[in-house]
């Protein structure tokens, strides 16, 4: 799978936590075979059979702000609205009810 966030980082320590939990889960064999955290664009890209929802969790728990930017098809629509719903994204729902 194939997934790509924006995640809100303002400075090297908020890249470097969100790093950390990426090689973390890399190391520990949690599904993750490879990422990027681009500061600059404040983007996480991530690939790996770590499931959409362990993935989630492991970003938000380091108290970043994160939203979903795209998504590999193995992740049932059930699952992204229900995120839309709570990420409170109009747009994202918009379109989730549009390609269904």
């Amino acid at each position: 799978h194939k997934y790509k966030f924006d995640v809100k980082m303002t400075c090297g320590g908020c890249s470097g936590a969100v790093n950390r939990v990426l090689k973390k889960a890399q190391d520990n064999g949690d599904g993750v075979s490879e990422y990027d955290v681009n500061l600059e664009k404040q983007e996480v890209l991530v690939t790996g059979t770590i499931p959409y929802d362990a993935l989630l969790e492991k970003i938000k728990k380091t108290g970043k702000e994160v939203s979903l930017l795209s998504t590999p098809a193995s992740v049932s629509i059930p699952t992204l609205v229900r995120f839309a719903l709570v990420k409170h994204s109009s747009r994202m729902l918009a379109y989730l009810l549009m390609i269904n």
